[in-house]
């Protein structure tokens, strides 16, 4: 990850990939991929960052349905994405209508 994002950037900022050991020291970052972790970690990981303007994307099966943003995951041999809306608005984030067209968007119970 290091090697692909250097050099890179969005909107004329500068990407810095960094590792984070816990979510408190991740509280101000943009965005943050989470990796395998056990569903229990992942719950108390993403309650820690509940409220902050943080875009969580990560890879694990139970990614967006625990509480993550954006879940990649293969099918066949392309990269998908799973969305989770009520966590992006949890987090205060806008989606483009773009991205959201080009996903697959988790289906809350009781909708």
């Amino acid at each position: 990850l290091d090697s692909v994002m250097e050099g890179e950037t969005i909107n004329d900022r500068s990407i810095d990939v960094r590792r984070y050991s816990s979510a408190d020291e991740a509280s101000e970052c943009h965005v943050l991929f989470i990796g395998q972790r056990s569903r229990a970690e992942l719950r108390r990981t993403l309650e820690r960052l509940q409220g902050k303007p943080i875009l969580t994307v990560g890879e694990t099966a139970d990614f967006a349905s625990t509480g993550g943003v954006i879940r990649f995951f293969m099918e066949g041999n392309r990269v998908r994405l799973e969305i989770n809306p009520r966590a992006a608005d949890a987090a205060q984030l806008r989606l483009s209508s773009k991205l959201l067209r080009s996903s697959q968007i988790l289906a809350h119970r009781g909708n």
